[in-house]
């Protein structure tokens, strides 16, 4: 059991790098929901309150310094807008697996292989239909949520997955 224990740490340590490997933001953003998770496992009231405090810390930063690199979408607003006018096309069975790589659209010179937003890629991909399978899936997790090392990685995923892509980065390397 030790080694397995340890081997769960590893693998999760791997997870993380590569979730800050995509992006600043929402790397911040999924590292603190672990560290959420794993404090509240300990001690439910102080996680509470350091939820408070990141929440209205990371507010009033970004209201201090908009401008900041840190809070850059980096054109990925512009992205979601093109996405959800393409899903509005097709919005009950969307365009197909993998259609979105294979339409090239260009944006501003910009190719847009990836939504960088898991869920409206989805919901491109496979329309109101399978979202909301998609959504069935995830109501599922959140049904069965524990407060586990691996749970609390698997959060940090879906987090990450508003403004990335990490479902596709096992296929795409």
């Amino acid at each position: 059991a030790p080694a397995l224990f340890r081997a769960r740490y590893l693998s999760s340590a791997v997870i993380l790098l590569c979730i800050y490997a995509t992006h600043p933001t929402m790397s911040a953003l999924a590292a603190g929901v672990v560290v959420f998770l794993w404090i509240w496992r300990f001690d439910w009231e102080l996680a509470f309150r350091l939820g408070v405090v990141g929440v209205v810390g990371f507010g009033l930063a970004w209201y201090g310094w908009p401008n900041h690199p840190f809070f850059s979408a980096t054109g990925r607003l512009e992205f979601w807008k093109i996405g959800y006018a393409e899903h509005l096309l097709r919005p009950t069975f969307g365009w197909g697996p993998g259609a979105w790589q294979d339409k090239q659209i260009v944006h501003q010179g910009l190719w847009l292989n990836y939504l960088h937003n898991e869920y409206l890629e989805i919901l491109v991909e496979y329309g109101r239909v399978g979202a909301s399978l998609a959504a069935l899936a995830l109501l599922q997790f959140l049904w069965r949520f524990r407060l586990t090392w691996h749970h609390a990685m698997c959060a940090a995923i879906l987090v990450n997955a508003c403004g990335n892509f990490p479902f596709h980065l096992a296929a795409t390397g």
